[in-house]
């Protein structure tokens, strides 16, 4: 069974709060409270959170964004992992990098500011880009898997890798991201050159 108070003790020094209301998470403002939410702020932190829930076999969920997401009124049980503090982004020549919990509309300014095109379709999406990369989001008949290059994920064991995307990995609001556990950590954006913010 697992037990809270061992396991904030294991992960000494990652930010975790208890009993936290989901309605203030979420895009829909409804839902209960989740009995223990972990916010890591570095690959290095979230990866031994994986690791430790992985030897417990326990089952966790990660939040994002918020964006379109229903909580019961009982509330969230199992760990919650908040992506929030991962959301640095870096520009380098046509290309954009983003960590998950950037929002998507951060990085389509940081494309704005750089003269850089071809996010103008996901502006003002709601979300952070981990959800869009694992919901494969979409906006005026464009998907997220378009413009993205490569995305680097971490598995339940904590172990990362880096996925090229392929035609076949992506489809109609769906990723290999969905439903195994796989955690998305950041996202580099292939983008071509546009007119710069004056």
């Amino acid at each position: 069974m697992f037990n809270l108070r061992e396991f904030e003790k294991k992960i000494n020094g990652i930010e975790t709060r208890r009993n936290v209301p989901m309605a203030q998470r979420t895009s829909f403002h409804v839902g209960g409270n989740a009995d223990l939410v972990i916010f890591p702020a570095s690959e290095m932190e979230l990866q031994r959170v994986l690791r430790l829930l992985s030897a417990e076999r326990t089952p966790y969920f990660v939040l994002g964004g918020g964006t379109n997401l229903i909580v019961a009124d009982k509330g969230i049980r199992e760990p919650v992992i908040a992506t929030e503090k991962l959301k640095r982004i870096a520009v380098d020549g046509c290309r954009i990098t983003a960590e998950a919990g950037a929002r998507v509309e951060d990085v389509c300014l940081a494309a704005l500011n750089a003269g850089l095109s071809g996010l103008e379709f996901l502006y003002k999406l709601p979300g952070s880009v981990g959800g869009a990369v694992r919901m494969n989001a979409r906006c005026y008949e464009r998907s997220t898997a378009e413009v993205l290059e490569s995305v680097r994920y971490l598995k339940t064991d904590g172990s990362a890798h880096t996925l090229l995307p392929t035609d076949s990995d992506f489809g109609y609001k769906r990723s290999p991201f969905q439903n195994n556990g796989t955690v998305v950590l950041s996202a580099v954006f292939r983008l071509e050159p546009g007119d710069r913010i004056q």
